[in-house]
Formats: structure tokens, sequence, C-alpha cells
């Protein structure tokens, strides 16, 4: 195992299909733009903010080969959230 993957430092790539992930934020800033910042760019449900972001199924380190696959679970709306990384099983 090369050195630097061993103290935990890896060369990801990303691997497998695009998965679209969504989250919530709580909402700090009130009204429209403050201070520069947008908060148009999410959708506002009770003070939280919904994001979301295309991300890939898993990554593979280029260094040493180890491969990882993303926890997702189904939200109660039907969306798929990320909420960790597993051991590839392949």
């Amino acid at each position: 195992m090369p050195l630097l993957c061993s103290l935990g430092l890896h060369k990801w790539q990303n691997r497998g299909n695009p998965v679209e992930v969504f989250w919530q934020e709580p909402s700090l800033i009130k009204g429209g733009v403050k201070r520069g910042i947008d908060t148009s760019a999410g959708v506002r449900r009770g003070g939280l903010e919904v994001h979301s972001k295309l991300v890939y199924e898993g990554r593979e380190c280029k260094r040493c080969g180890l491969k990882l696959r993303r926890k997702l679970i189904t939200n109660a709306d039907g969306t798929l959230s990320c909420i960790g990384w597993e051991p590839a099983t392949e």
C-alpha cells in the first residue's frame, strides 16, 4: 500500500452512475440578498433550505485501488440522500 494511502490521503476518482442527492440546511438568512449571499438558490421549507447535487455512486483510489460506494437512503418525499461511504462489494 502506498505511504500516502496508509495515512488516509487517497487520490479519488469517481465511478459508477450519476445520482442526484438532496439535503436540508437551516436557513440562517431571512430575506432575499444579504452580504452578497443569494438565498434563492435553495427551496425554503419551514426555515430549512433544500439543496441538491449530482454525484457518482462510488469512487476508487488511483494509488491503492480501494473502492467505496455511497450509502444512499430514500427520504419520505422519494428523494435520495447520502449518509456516508461503505466498501464496494464487486
